[in-house]
C-alpha cells in the first residue's frame, strides 16, 4: 500500500482542476487551507483532535470542487478521505513550507482524469458478513482492470460471485486481507494508474507557484 501511495504522489503535479476568482486570479482562502503543510504533519502525526478540522476542509473542498467544476460529478469516486490526508501527508513531507491548499490542489489535480463525470448509482456489495458500496461505474472500471489481469468476469457492472473471486485471488496474489470486496488497498492496485495523472512524473517538476493565505 505505502509503495502503490508513493507512486501516486509522483503524479500530483498535472493541471485541470479550475479555480472560481476574480479578474487578477485571487481567491479568499478558508480556514485550514491557509495553514502550512508543516503544520499539518504535525497534527497527522500526533493525531491531534485538530486533525479534524484538516479532515473537515478536504471534504468540504471535495464538494465544492463536485458542485462547481464542469464535468465532475465526483473527483474521488473511491478514494476515502483518510486515503487522500495519506497522500497529503507525503506530498506535504516534501514540501513542509507549502500551503495546505497548494497540496489539496495538487492532489485533486493529479486525480481529475478519474473524476466521473457523471452521476452513477451506488452498488452494495456484500461478501461474508461484510458490506460495501461503490458507484456502478467506478465497479465497472475495477472488473475491467480484473480481466486485463486475466480474469474471465463480465464487466457489467453488477457484483457477483465471478467479481469477488476475483477481487480474493489478487488480495491474496498481493498480500492484502482477503475479503472479496474492493476495500481502498485493492482498489490502489487496481486503479491507481487510472485514477491519477502522470504516475512516473518526477517530483521536480513541480511548480514552487502558489496562492498566497487569504488571496
Amino acid at each position: 500500500m505505502k509503495n502503490l501511495i508513493s507512486l501516486v504522489i509522483l503524479g500530483l503535479f498535472a493541471p485541470g482542476l479550475l479555480h472560481a476568482m476574480d479578474d487578477q486570479g485571487n481567491f479568499a482562502i478558508k480556514g485550514a487551507g491557509v495553514t502550512s503543510c508543516a503544520q499539518y504533519t504535525k497534527v497527522l502525526d500526533a493525531k491531534s483532535p485538530e486533525l479534524y478540522l484538516f479532515i473537515g476542509w478536504i471534504d468540504g473542498y471535495l464538494t465544492g470542487v463536485n458542485q462547481f467544476q464542469a464535468e465532475a460529478f465526483d473527483v474521488a469516486p473511491w478514494q476515502a478521505t483518510e486515503l487522500l490526508a495519506q497522500l497529503l501527508s507525503q506530498y506535504c513531507e516534501q514540501r513542509p513550507d507549502a500551503q495546505f491548499m497548494l497540496a489539496a490542489t495538487r492532489l485533486l489535480q493529479s486525480m481529475f482524469p478519474g473524476r466521473l463525470r457523471t452521476s452513477s448509482e451506488p452498488v452494495e456489495m456484500e461478501s461474508g458478513a461484510k458490506t460495501a458500496f461503490l458507484y456502478k461505474a467506478v465497479l465497472k472500471r475495477v472488473q475491467e482492470a480484473l480481466v486485463e489481469r486475466g480474469y474471465d468476469i463480465s464487466t457489467d457492472g453488477a457484483y457477483g460471485p465471478q467479481t469477488e473471486d476475483a477481487l480474493e485471488a489478487v488480495q491474496r496474489e498481493n498480500d492484502i486481507t482477503v475479503t472479496g470486496l474492493p476495500d481502498q488497498q485493492t482498489l490502489m492496485l487496481l486503479l491507481q494508474e487510472s485514477s491519477f495523472s502522470n504516475p512516473a512524473e518526477p517530483v521536480e517538476s513541480d511548480p514552487d507557484g502558489g496562492t498566497d493565505g487569504g488571496n
